[in-house]
């Protein structure tokens, strides 16, 4: 095991490094198998794009502003295990903030938040699967794309909310080109900074990993 695959497996995430004119065989050879989502490209980019409104991502409802805290693809029934950013066009100034969920849940509550039941915002497939907001190894938090079906998710939001306001948060640049941060999806919740007028031609390469 590398150095940085025991501290994602001791804290949540790491960095590494790849080329900078990587192919899929080097991503899967450096980094892992290329989790294989139905409608999502293998490989997709993202660049800052100023907000427009109530929309399927991110940077519709938050543009250039600060993303806040989530788990990616939080209204699938099983979220992709591992996420790597892949630096194309880095920036000093934004910046990927990260949270454990250890630092969130005591391993006591964990029954507590077992029992707080979300949904997706919108149907999936034409369905509406319930979703526990700790199930087995997956802590999912999303306060955009699900809702509550429950009241004990009302209480457990908040107590999240208060959580993160007070714990340690690391923060992570990404500003060479092939400089890679490997995140897990399961076991830390991330965001994203503000992004200066300075950085908008700031380039990530995503991609999801078994």
């Amino acid at each position: 095991m590398s150095s940085w695959q025991r501290q994602l497996q001791d804290v949540g995430f790491a960095k590494t490094k790849i080329s900078k004119n990587f192919e899929l065989t080097e991503v899967e050879q450096t980094l892992g198998n290329i989790d294989q989502i139905y409608g999502v490209e293998p490989i997709q980019e993202l660049v800052p794009r100023v907000g427009v409104g109530m929309g399927p991502s991110y940077s519709h409802n938050f543009g250039l502003g600060v993303f806040p805290f989530h788990t990616d693809m939080a209204h699938w029934s099983i979220p992709p295990r591992y996420f790597a950013l892949i630096c194309i066009v880095g920036s000093r100034d934004v910046k990927t903030n990260i949270v454990h969920r250890d630092s969130l849940i005591d391993p006591q509550e964990r029954d507590f938040f077992k029992k707080a039941i979300l949904r997706s915002r919108r149907p999936l497939d034409g369905r509406q699967v319930p979703l526990r907001m700790v199930d087995g190894d997956i802590f999912r938090w999303d306060t955009l794309f699900l809702q509550p079906v429950n009241s004990i998710v009302v209480r457990a939001v908040r107590m999240i909310n208060d959580r993160i306001r007070d714990v340690s948060i690391s923060s992570v640049a990404l500003d060479e080109p092939g400089q890679v941060l490997v995140v897990d999806n399961w076991r830390t919740l991330h965001g994203r900074s503000e992004v200066s007028s300075s950085s908008r031609g700031r380039v990530l390469k995503r991609v999801y990993l078994e």
